[in-house]
């Protein structure tokens, strides 16, 4: 494995399993809002201290595996996440190729 050093010799090892979720951040990060909204107030299900912490702390983590995957197979045909492409196409005020 391979360990690529940054500025002032700062080593780190390549997670590259997380690139991928890394570049559609701005999509992940409105996903677990919505989520987190829909399974927890009462405009969803409302499951507000109605589940267990472990329950909980369960779903997070294969919600966020899940992400991770789905990210892998959105990017090998796109660039951008589907925000991330919104956001430079109002930013620049010009289109990109969303796909490659």
């Amino acid at each position: 494995m391979r360990v690529h050093v940054l500025a002032h010799g700062i080593a780190v090892l390549p997670i590259l399993f997380l690139v991928a979720f890394l570049v559609a951040g701005k999509f992940y990060c409105l996903m677990h809002s919505i989520a987190g909204i829909v399974i927890f107030c009462g405009i969803g299900f409302g499951w507000d201290g109605h589940v267990s912490l472990t329950i909980a702390l369960a779903g997070c983590v294969a919600f966020y595996a899940l992400q991770i995957v789905l990210s892998r197979v959105w990017l090998s045909a796109a660039q951008f996440g589907p925000v991330e492409w919104l956001w430079r196409l109002f930013t620049y005020r010009r289109s990109f190729a969303l796909f490659r």
